[in-house]
């Protein structure tokens, strides 16, 4: 298992790049408190496993930005700093240096 720390600064950036998301999501949402402490839970144990190399979360991130993107191009209903953002974040997980934490054989996949 890898630490935190040992993560390359393209698989933090992108956490870091999530978190912006996630707060920006938390400034501009109206409902349930109940629904933002679940997501952020949620949120929180994915880049946990992400930063930790799991390569099952990372290609499950992989798939789940492309379909966003290519489903907000689709339908046209992307903002452009979710375009952006989302852009940046598979960029950064298509890295080489993010690839190779991936591959590595010490990772939290069962």
């Amino acid at each position: 298992m890898s630490t935190w720390s040992q993560a390359p600064w393209s698989v933090r950036g992108y956490a870091l790049l999530i978190v912006l998301g996630v707060i920006l999501v938390i400034i501009r949402a109206h409902g349930a408190v109940i629904g933002l402490l679940l997501f952020v839970c949620i949120v929180v144990v994915w880049l946990r496993f992400l930063l930790e190399g799991s390569r099952l979360v990372w290609l499950a991130t992989l798939v789940l930005s492309v379909l966003g993107l290519a489903v907000e191009l689709i339908f046209g209903t992307f903002t452009y700093l979710g375009l952006t953002m989302g852009f940046v974040g598979v960029g950064l997980l298509l890295l080489p240096a993010s690839r190779s934490h991936f591959r590595t054989s010490n990772h939290v996949d069962s």
